[in-house]
C-alpha cells in the first residue's frame, strides 16, 4: 500500500471514535428503557393487567390503526387532486392543505372540545334551536379523539404523496390515461403502487406520532398508553415503571416496521418513473369544479382554519380580560424558556448532525463509512421511537450517573457536583437532541449529495488539506441545509410536549407545557395566547419547507 493511502486510512480511522461516541449518547436512552424490562417492577404490572393495560393496549393499536387508515384516505386523495386535475384557487390549496402541520394535534383538540363541550357554543346553540333535549354526539370519546388526530396529521401522508405523485408517477399515469383507463383505475392499479414507498412512510409517521400522542389522548379522556406512562409518572410516582410501560411503545413502533416490510415482500419499486413527456392535469368544470373547491376548501377549515380563526378570538378576549398567560410577566417567562431551549437543541442537534453525515458522506472518510453509516442509523433511534420513552430513557440515565457522582463525591470532594443532572435544564435539552438529531443529520446529509464532488477534487488538485476544503468549500455549501436542518429542529422543540413535561425542572415551563397545564383545567381562552405563539412561529416555516420541496406542476 501506497504511503498517502496509508495515511489517508489512518486519518479516517478516528472518526469510528467520535461516531461511536455520539451514537453511544444519542442510542443510551433507548436501550435504558429497553434494558428496564430484565426487572420489571411486577406490582405496577399486576395492577395495569387487572385494571386497565390491555384497554390501553386495544386502544392505542385501534387508534394508531384507524388514524393512519384516514391520513392515508385524506392525504392521497388530495395529493391526487392537486396533482392531477386543475380547477379554481389549486395552487394555493396545494399550500394551504399543509398549514395543520404548524398546530400540535394537542392544540387542535383543545380548540374542537372548547368549540364541541356541553358548554360550548355549538351545542349552546344546539339546544337553542331543538330543545335542551336534542341529542349531540359525545366528544370525548376515542373515535373523537381520532378524527382529531387525522385532521392534523394527514398533511404527513399529502406532503409526501403530493412529491412522489410529481416525480415519480405523472408519467405513468400520463401513458395509462392513453391507453384508455379511467381516472379510478389510474389512481388504484398504477399511481399508488409507483409510490407505494413514499405512502408508507409517511402512513408509517403518522402511527408513530398517534402511538406517542399524550396530549389528545388527555384532553379526550381516551385510556392510550402514552395516557398510562403519565399516570403512573405523575399519578404513582414510580417513574422505572413508567420507563417499563413506554418500552411497549418501542415494541409497537417495531411492530409497524415489521408489518410493513412484511407487505411490501419480494416486490422492489424503482425511481425512474419520472415523466417522459409533461401530463396535463384536466380541468375540471361545472359541479366536478365546485367538488373540488369545496373539498380542499373543508378539510383546510377543519384542519386549520377552524382552530386559528378560534384561538385568535380567544386569545382577543383573554387579553382584554388580563388573563394569565396573555401577554404578562408569565407569557414573557414561558416564552423565553421555549426559545431558549429550541435554540440550544438547534445548536446541538445542527452540531451532531453535521457530524455524522460528513462521516458517512466525505470521500476522506470513506474507507469507514459502512461503519459510520450504520452507527449513524443506531444514533437515530430517538426520533423513530414515541417522546415518552425518550423521556423515560434520558431520566433513567441521568439518574444513574447522578448516582455515580455521588459515590465519586463520598470517595473525594473533588468530584462533587452542586447539581443534578436528571430534573435540570441539561436534561430537557438532552431528551429533545436525542429526540431530533435525526432531523439536523437528515438535511445536512441531503445537502451534502447534492454537492459535486469535483469542487473538493479541484481544490485537492491545488493542494488543500482535508480540513481546509471541509472548512472552506463544505460547509459554505452546506449553509442552506444547515439553517433549514436548524429551522426545523427549532420548530420540533418548540412543539414537543413530552419530554419538557417529563423533564423539566421547577420554574422552566415552556409554551406547551403551559398549554397542557391550563387545558388539564379547562381554561382554553388562557391557553389560546401561547397556543397561538406556538402556530405562528412554526407556519412560516412549514409553507417555506413546502416552497422548497414542492414545485406547482402548472409551472414546470
Amino acid at each position: 500500500m501506497s504511503p498517502a493511502p496509508l495515511a489517508r486510512r489512518l486519518r479516517s480511522v478516528r472518526v469510528v471514535p467520535l461516531s461511536a461516541l455520539l451514537t453511544l449518547i444519542l442510542a443510551a436512552p433507548v436501550a435504558a428503557v429497553v434494558w428496564s424490562l430484565h426487572s420489571p417492577d411486577r406490582e405496577v404490572w399486576s395492577l395495569l393487567a387487572r385494571t386497565t393495560l390491555w384497554r390501553m393496549i386495544a386502544t392505542t393499536l385501534g387508534l394508531a390503526v384507524g388514524v393512519a387508515f384516514g391520513a392515508t384516505v385524506i392525504g392521497v386523495g388530495l395529493a391526487w387532486l392537486c396533482v392531477t386535475t386543475r380547477f379554481p384557487g389549486r395552487n394555493m390549496f396545494r399550500r394551504l392543505l399543509v398549514v395543520p402541520l404548524a398546530l400540535p394535534a394537542y392544540v387542535s383538540a383543545f380548540v374542537w372540545t372548547g368549540l364541541l363541550q356541553y358548554a360550548g357554543p355549538v351545542q349552546t346553540a344546539w339546544r337553542s334551536w331543538f330543545g335542551d333535549d336534542a341529542w349531540f354526539p359525545p366528544i370525548r370519546t376515542p373515535v373523537g379523539a381520532g378524527l382529531v388526530l387525522i385532521l392534523a396529521l394527514y398533511p404527513y401522508v399529502y406532503l409526501a404523496s403530493l412529491t412522489a405523485l410529481q416525480e415519480h408517477a405523472t408519467g405513468l399515469c400520463a401513458a395509462a390515461s392513453t391507453l384508455g383507463l379511467r381516472p379510478a383505475a389510474i389512481l388504484t392499479r398504477v399511481a399508488l403502487p409507483a409510490i407505494r414507498p413514499t405512502l408508507a412512510a409517511g402512513a408509517g409517521l403518522v402511527a408513530m406520532e398517534t402511538l406517542t400522542d399524550v396530549g389528545v389522548a388527555r384532553i379526550f379522556s381516551v385510556s392510550t398508553l402514552g395516557d398510562g406512562v403519565l399516570r403512573i409518572w405523575f399519578g404513582l410516582g414510580r417513574q422505572d415503571a413508567a420507563a417499563e410501560v413506554a418500552s411497549m411503545l418501542v415494541g409497537l413502533v417495531l411492530l409497524l416496521v415489521v408489518v410493513e416490510r412484511a407487505t411490501r415482500g419480494r416486490r422492489r419499486y424503482s425511481a425512474r418513473t419520472t415523466a417522459p413527456f409533461p401530463a396535463e392535469p384536466t380541468v375540471l368544470s361545472g359541479v366536478r369544479s365546485v367538488a373540488a373547491v369545496f373539498t380542499c376548501a373543508l378539510t383546510f377549515l377543519l384542519g386549520a382554519g377552524i382552530p386559528l380563526a378560534t384561538l385568535t378570538v380567544w386569545s382577543v378576549r383573554a387579553n382584554r380580560r388580563g388573563d394569565e398567560g396573555a401577554f404578562d410577566a408569565t407569557y414573557t417567562r414561558v416564552l423565553r424558556t421555549s426559545l431558549e431551549l429550541a435554540g440550544w437543541t438547534a445548536l446541538v442537534c445542527v452540531s451532531v448532525g453535521v457530524i455524522l453525515a460528513l462521516a458517512t458522506q466525505h470521500d476522506d472518510w470513506r474507507p469507514t463509512s459502512r461503519w459510520s453509516a450504520r452507527l449513524s442509523r443506531i444514533a437515530s433511534l430517538g426520533y423513530a421511537v414515541p417522546g415518552l420513552v425518550v423521556a423515560a430513557g434520558v431520566l433513567t440515565v441521568l439518574a444513574w450517573l447522578d448516582a455515580r457522582f455521588d459515590a465519586l463525591a463520598s470517595w473525594n470532594d473533588r468530584f462533587y457536583l452542586p447539581f443534578l443532572l436528571a430534573g435540570s435544564t441539561f436534561g430537557v435539552i438532552y431528551a429533545l437532541v436525542v429526540r431530533f438529531a435525526a432531523v439536523a443529520r437528515d438535511n445536512v446529509d441531503a445537502g451534502l449529495q447534492r454537492i459535486d464532488p469535483r469542487v473538493e477534487q479541484v481544490a485537492a488538485t491545488l493542494g488543500a488539506t482535508p480540513r481546509r476544503r471541509r472548512w472552506v468549500i463544505t460547509l459554505p455549501l452546506l449553509r442552506s441545509s444547515i439553517l433549514i436542518a436548524a429551522l426545523l429542529v427549532a420548530i420540533d422543540a418548540l412543539k414537543e410536549l413530552p419530554a419538557t413535561l417529563l423533564l423539566r425542572p421547577p420554574g422552566r415551563d415552556t409554551l406547551a407545557v403551559f398549554v397542557w397545564n391550563m387545558t388539564n383545567e379547562s381554561r382554553w381562552e388562557e391557553a389560546s395566547t401561547p397556543a397561538l405563539t406556538i402556530v405562528l412561529l412554526g407556519l412560516p416555516l412549514v409553507l417555506f419547507v413546502l416552497g422548497r420541496a414542492t414545485v406547482p406542476a402548472g409551472r414546470r
